[in-house]
């Protein structure tokens, strides 16, 4: 392509990244930095939406487990599934070479990111020469320009990655893959196939496969051996259910007491609940993480509560690190609400609630809500796109809205209302009976999945498989080879990682054996959308 028809097409999805940025680290409406939707609105816009999703799908996968848990940023492979629907639509290749090919993209997304976070510091050094000058009404813009830096630097990412894939990895890594073997390219389409083994390997690991073996081997075994439609939502419903009927018991919450002493009126807590659902994580850096997010989300409270230096005071004592995961972090500030209007001044009590409750909220969250809910739902929209139904990252951007809004403004609600008797209703063991919970549904998913997202098929003798699997209907032994090695390579991955192997490494060694299963002619690769001419 040439270059100014590859600037355009880069400037396009700078604009794209630098929106769905600003979204991320605000509102987190359409969460466009992930795979799936980052590849279906790539998809959207290149002009080719079936190309789109399924590259959406199998880099997601590659992804699953790698989330920026407290603050780690690892390989953005939203950033891998747009230059990898760019590179296969212009340059007509294979999407799982693409994939593969831009894996790169990721690493410099990963970088930049890292960058942008840095930057954010000079933002909280600014707004504590704000607090010193008694400028508190100024905070707010500064935490506010968090989102655009963030923008910059991740839009700038996708910029060099897209243009690089359009001018030069078109028409030129075609004629490229064109010149090499059939036995090699093979190779490279069977490693990319391979790779979601890396991100159910890990999810594998956090979530912990031992505590729940029986789950995971019986969603594995059901979906393996029948070959029938829908059969993975089925496994996940009956499952969904019967964990459901076992838990709800102990999930159960009774009502709590309000110790509110001054009472904080209707509109100052409203401004305070829509900052921290919408801009909690506006400023996220390296020196305070959500720290500046925090202030700025209390911010309506100490105002209604102190004046003058006493407000200097309070302000510049809750500019402090902070770091939980945002969808159960309105619980901490409205908490902190009541905390203010009954204990005024005790910063220190302030200070060792914030210290108490955001370790334990943040392990709760990261794995039920990442992990977890997002990961079912993840899995189930994929199954939906591998048949055919190309409009299932709306399904799941939908329900996941749907689960983190009303966790964060219902969170909000409860700190309030429950007061300082959350304590009592947070228990370890409670705690311990939603985390479980949450863990054993995304264990039977993942076993559930994998017979359907390694889309590798035996290469030998298939004329032989062909004509027993259509004898035995609802059974499949080609379905059955496919997946049990699907499931070898994914628990390879969750060995290696709990071996400590980085994954980088482990990325490294799955490819090599995926493409020894190519290149040698063992397995080949279905099931992939095909570039639309």
């Amino acid at each position: 392509m040439d270059p100014a028809s590859s600037l355009i097409i880069a400037f396009i999805f700078f604009i794209y990244e630098f929106l769905v940025t600003m979204d991320a680290y605000g509102p987190k409406f359409v969460i466009g930095i992930l795979p799936i939707m980052s590849g279906f609105f790539a998809g959207i816009l290149i002009g080719n939406i079936p190309l789109g999703v399924a590259i959406a799908a199998a880099t997601q996968l590659i992804a699953l487990g790698a989330v920026p848990m407290g603050g780690a940023v690892p390989p953005d492979f939203g950033i891998v599934a747009i230059t990898a629907v760019v590179l296969a639509s212009i340059g007509g290749i294979d999407p799982m070479i693409a994939i593969v090919f831009s894996l790169p993209a990721g690493i410099l997304g990963m970088y930049l990111d890292i960058i942008g976070r840095t930057v954010n510091i000079t933002l909280v050094h600014r707004v504590e020469g704000l607090i010193a000058e008694g400028r508190i009404d100024d905070i707010d813009k500064w935490h506010y320009l968090g989102m655009p830096i963030m923008g910059f630097f991740r839009g700038l990412a996708v910029f060099i990655s897209v243009f690089i894939a359009a001018y030069w990895g078109g028409e030129a890594l075609k004629s490229f893959l064109e010149s090499l073997p059939s036995w090699f390219l093979n190779g490279l389409s069977v490693a990319g196939a391979v790779l979601p083994a890396m991100g159910l390997g890990l999810l594998l690991t956090y979530l912990g496969l031992k505590r729940y073996l029986i789950i995971f081997l019986i969603a594995f075994i059901l979906v393996a051996f029948l070959n029938i439609p829908f059969i993975f939502a089925l496994v996940v419903l009956i499952g969904f259910a019967v964990l459901w009927f076992k838990s709800k018991s102990a999930l159960k919450m009774e009502r709590g007491e309000t110790t509110v002493g001054v009472e904080i009126p209707k509109d100052v807590l409203n401004s305070s609940k829509l900052r921290t659902v919408f801009f909690f994580e506006a400023s996220w850096n390296y020196e305070l993480m959500q720290g500046l997010g925090y202030l700025y989300s209390i911010l309506p409270i100490l105002k209604h509560i102190y004046s003058g230096e006493e407000l200097k005071e309070a302000v510049r004592n809750h500019l402090e690190f902070f770091n939980t995961n945002p969808i159960l972090a309105p619980m901490v500030v409205s908490l902190d609400a009541v905390i203010e209007s009954s204990r005024k001044g005790d910063f220190d009590f302030v200070r060792n609630l914030k210290v108490g409750l955001m370790g334990p909220l943040a392990g709760l969250g990261d794995s039920v809500i990442y992990l977890a809910v997002a990961g079912v739902l993840i899995i189930t929209s994929i199954s939906l796109i591998n048949q055919g139904i190309w409009l299932a990252p709306l399904l799941f951007i939908g329900l996941f809205d749907v689960v983190t809004f009303l966790l964060r403004f219902k969170t909000y609600d409860f700190g309030y209302k429950r007061g300082l008797n959350i304590a009592s209703v947070l228990t370890e063991e409670r705690m311990k009976t939603i985390r479980e919970f949450a863990e054993k549904l995304a264990i039977l998913s993942i076993g559930a999945i994998i017979p359907i997202v390694f889309q590798i098929r035996p290469a030998i003798g298939v004329e032989i498989l062909s004509s027993i699997d259509q004898t035995l209907v609802i059974f499949s032994i080609t379905l059955l080879i496919s997946s049990i090695t699907g499931l070898l390579l994914t628990l390879l991955a969750q060995t290696l990682y709990q071996r400590k192997f980085k994954l980088y490494h482990v990325l490294l060694i799955l490819f090599v054996l995926g493409f020894i299963l190519g290149a040698s002619g063992l397995f080949g690769v279905i099931g992939y959308v095909a570039p639309s001419s």
